[in-house]
């Protein structure tokens, strides 16, 4: 009897916490990406948290960026620094290079990477997705997955960029900024021989094929393509949708069991205290 009593006791114990305000709810919530503007202020490079650059808001080195960028995160830079090369310890969802003549960026990777028009860049960390626009100038020292060259007209004498790869390239596709579709498409490049010189591609055909391998015949595409994150909110990083299969509080009827053998087992022990 006695460990009848202890028994019912626990139980009821147990099964009047889940009443208790906030034991029975269950949160969880993506953490949104974070938007880094670096821009060159007088030579050095300074950074603020948002989409656009803003005159009237501090800005800070990129020292203390770095103590709190994150895997995920998009970074737009806009200038240049003469022998001061930008490093981040983290993968990036979105790296846009709005203006620079004299980028070299190292990131552990990217999900996307736009060199917008009129650039020069040099990018460390393998790319998903790269996009190089216009006369822009770009040198890839790791693999891209699937690489888009895009003119700046309505025809091919308009496609002038120059773009060197010293990893692999799965995917190539040549087009223009107009709805006049796809100038070329090949795959499987091995590495160091991709090559494009103002548009042109200069690699041997023997190091490339025209039709798409077992591995390249659905390339990757990125959830929102050919949208730099300076145009709108970051354009890679959508929040995850994983947490959608977390029960949300209302949605199980076990709350309601738990409180009605709670009300039994007390109903119990009450008995057992008058039985004695």
């Amino acid at each position: 009897m006695k460990k009848l009593n202890k028994f019912i006791s626990l139980f009821a114990a147990a099964a009047l916490l889940v009443l208790l305000p906030g034991t029975n709810k269950l949160t969880a919530a993506a953490e949104e990406p974070t938007t880094y503007y670096i821009r060159s202020i007088d030579d050095e490079w300074r950074f603020q948290a948002g989409s656009a650059w803003d005159d009237t808001v501090a800005h800070r080195e990129l020292y203390y960026m770095n103590e709190q960028i994150k895997d995920g995160d998009v970074v737009i830079v806009d200038g240049s620094v003469a022998n001061d090369p930008i490093t981040v310890n983290v993968r990036l969802s979105n790296l846009t290079v709005k203006s620079s003549d004299a980028l070299v960026f190292t990131a552990k990777g990217y999900d996307q990477c736009f060199i917008l028009d009129n650039n020069i860049a040099a990018i460390n960390g393998d790319v998903k997705n790269a996009y190089v626009y216009g006369i822009s100038r770009c040198n890839f020292n790791s693999n891209v997955t699937n690489l888009e060259v895009i003119g700046s007209g309505s025809d091919l004498n308009n496609l002038n960029a120059t773009v060197a790869v010293v990893g692999t390239v799965s995917h190539l596709k040549a087009t223009d900024s107009g709805d006049n579709g796809v100038y070329f498409e090949y795959y499987d490049f091995p590495a160091g021989k991709f090559h494009m010189e103002n548009g042109t591609l200069k690699t041997s055909e023997k190091d490339y094929s025209k039709t798409p391998s077992a591995q390249t015949t659905a390339p990757a595409k990125p959830a929102n393509p050919q949208q730099p994150a300076h145009t709108e909110q970051p354009s890679a990083g959508t929040p995850s949708s994983d947490y959608d299969d977390v029960p949300k509080t209302g949605e199980s009827n076990i709350i309601l069991w738990l409180t009605a053998a709670a009300a039994v087992c007390l109903m119990g022990r009450f008995a057992l205290k008058k039985a004695r």
